[in-house]
């Protein structure tokens, strides 16, 4: 029916969908595992030959069973979605709104849907709260919450802003040595980690440890993943000695407290693998993100946006090491698995097409290249145009026009660049982000200068050569060799961009 175009209607009974609206925030989860799970082959009837022949006709369409999968769970994505959407209309629970904005933001990256639920929330609970304590946790949960949005955002200083009042609203009802204010505290590291403060990042971080290992004891997930943080701030550092040891620990609690085979666990192998690859230690990078790869095939399954990250992570490492092939093969895996759980429209998508484009790059193919990363700009623009998510791909863009010699639309990127960069308070001068595109505004400058000059100097040797040729054959010939010189496909602009091409960007891609 679907390969018909037949539209294809999800209903249940009334009596459920009250029970959905309450569940669906509480188990995202399950909504995931709807949607990355779903295998039509799985499928039963009420007659083994009717499955039969419904098995039968799936594996004659086009795709297969892979089509019809993909198919399905892009038409149950968007009615989650829609449904997700109109109980949040109706909806006065505050408690269920929040749940349902843990929805659109975690599962369809919908932060600026889910930052106008939860400020509606917030309203409310302004409103209607008595002062109570436990009033006062559902504020610092909601502003919790809040913060996590920007976070996602891209508005780290308004996220700080709230994230600090959930810690001062936690701190005066629970006190400063409880889970809840170490939860706070990580947050508040986490956004200072975004803002590339980096001193602020670890002291909050080490904070929230010392309340982990003095109220749930040093053997504790919640330990284990502060010790993760911690490692990270000291990769940025590049104390990649001190990284390690850090990682070291916080892993070895993972295995103690949740096993081998956990998704912690391979979060933390992940973890360890990009700060081996940040040391250029390649191998061994390859090493912790395979034994990552494994786990997570085996705990969450190929089809989960988890081990997309995973096979991401390994194209990179391929990447580093001139493997290209490789690096394009497990970077369109990731891309293909994330097209799967999130559909065509999401941030991860962008992402990870951004990644097979630098890989096309580098490969030579810079019209497929290009097609990629147009589709990465689509999917951001969807998504507000957030500078965080549209400058890496411009950047590329540039980068592929920079290939093929067209610097006057290279200059339009380096443009539109600086322009988004202007326009955003939180993107200051000294924001890794704006210092890449003031890198490659240079960058891109600078090859179009030379690309003039080289025009200019080839029109002196036409002139020259015009001049000679003057002396042997009539004018109106020599106009002819210079107007065929001048549209030669293969001389002038072409080779002056071939040699703008050959200056790889590759710290601004």
């Amino acid at each position: 029916a679907m390969a018909a175009g037949v539209e294809l209607d999800i209903a249940i009974p009334q009596s459920q969908k009250a029970v959905l609206r309450t569940n669906l925030g509480d188990n995202m989860k399950a909504v995931m595992n709807a949607l990355v799970k779903l295998d039509v082959r799985q499928a039963t009837a009420s007659k083994d030959s009717d499955r039969d022949s419904i098995l039968r006709a799936i594996a004659e369409l086009p795709g297969g069973a892979v089509a019809m999968n993909q198919a399905l769970s892009e038409h149950l994505r968007v009615w989650y979605r829609n449904t997700v959407r109109a109980f949040a209309e109706t909806e006065d629970d505050p408690k269920v709104l929040q749940g349902l904005a843990h929805v659109l933001r975690k599962v369809f990256g919908l932060a600026a849907e889910s930052l106008a639920l939860l400020m509606r929330v917030h309203r409310a609970l302004e409103i209607s709260g008595s002062g109570q304590p436990d009033d006062k946790l559902a504020m610092a949960s909601i502003l919790y919450d809040i913060a996590d949005s920007l976070d996602d955002m891209g508005d780290y200083d308004q996220a700080l802003k709230y994230h600090l009042q959930s810690l001062d609203l936690r701190k005066a009802v629970v006190g400063e040595r409880h889970p809840d204010t170490a939860t706070a505290l990580r947050a508040i590291g986490w956004t200072y980690f975004r803002l590339d403060d980096f001193s602020r990042a670890l002291e909050y971080y080490s904070m929230a440890l010392a309340v982990w290992e003095e109220t749930v004891g040093e053997k504790h997930e919640d330990t284990a993943i502060t010790l993760h943080s911690i490692a990270q701030v000291h990769i940025m550092a590049l104390d990649y000695q001190r990284a390690m040891q850090y990682f070291e620990r916080a892993l070895a609690i993972k295995r103690d407290v949740l096993g081998n085979n956990h998704p912690e666990v391979a979060m933390t192998l992940n973890a360890m693998g990009q700060a081996a690859f940040v040391n250029m230690d390649i191998d061994r990078a390859l090493t912790y993100l395979n034994e990552d790869l494994a786990i997570s095939l085996a705990t969450v399954g190929d089809a989960h946006p988890d081990t997309a990250i995973t096979l991401a992570t390994i194209g990179q490492a391929y990447f580093a090491k001139r493997d290209l092939q490789r690096s394009l093969s497990y970077t369109m895996q990731a891309l293909a698995v994330l097209r799967r759980a999130h559909g065509d429209s999401h941030p991860e998508v962008a992402n990870a097409s951004a990644a097979v484009a630098q890989t096309l790059l580098e490969m030579g193919r810079v019209d497929e290249a290009l097609a990629v990363l147009q589709d990465a700009m689509r999917i951001a623009n969807s998504f507000e145009a957030h500078p965080l998510l549209v400058l890496p791909i411009l950047l590329m863009i540039g980068t592929a026009h920079m290939r093929k010699g067209d610097h006057s639309r290279a200059l339009d990127c380096s443009r539109h660049a600086i322009a988004l960069c202007e326009d955003n308070p939180s993107l200051g001068p000294g924001h890794p982000l704006s210092v890449r595109v003031i890198e490659f505004a240079r960058r891109v400058t600078t090859a179009a200068e030379q690309g003039q000059q080289a025009q200019t100097m080839e029109a002196v040797v036409v002139d020259d050569d015009d001049s000679d040729a003057g002396e042997n054959e009539d004018e109106d010939d020599a106009c002819e060799d210079a107007d065929e010189s001048s549209d030669d496909p293969d001389g002038g602009n072409d080779e002056s961009g071939s040699d703008a091409g050959d200056d790889r960007l590759e710290g601004d891609v």
